[in-house]
């Protein structure tokens, strides 16, 4: 048996989540949100709007998450191919020979 969240039981506090997910993602400032072990979690750079729980699950606010996407060499950002597209195009007309 699943424990329950926060003294609420698990299928409730999944059914209380799901009816209240889509007026979260609503206020201003909320960039993510999920339901733990301890409640509902909500990503936001505004606090002060959030409420402290919703139909009795408590709410655990977090800064946004700050995603950077990483590239093929790690964290360096790739060179711009416009300044080299004489290198790695090459132009070919359909039906003609290649350059030797």
């Amino acid at each position: 048996m699943t424990p329950p969240i926060a003294g609420v039981p698990v299928e409730e506090a999944e059914k209380i989540f799901e009816r209240n997910s889509a007026r979260i993602r609503q206020i201003p400032g909320v960039t993510g949100l999920s339901l733990g072990g301890n409640g509902i979690e909500i990503e936001t750079d505004q606090p002060a709007l959030v409420p402290n729980s919703i139909e009795g699950l408590p709410v655990k606010v977090v800064p946004p998450q700050i995603y950077k996407p990483l590239t093929h060499t790690g964290n360096f950002p790739l060179p711009s191919l416009e300044a080299h597209k004489d290198r790695f195009f090459i132009q070919a007309t359909i039906g003609a020979d290649f350059p030797s």
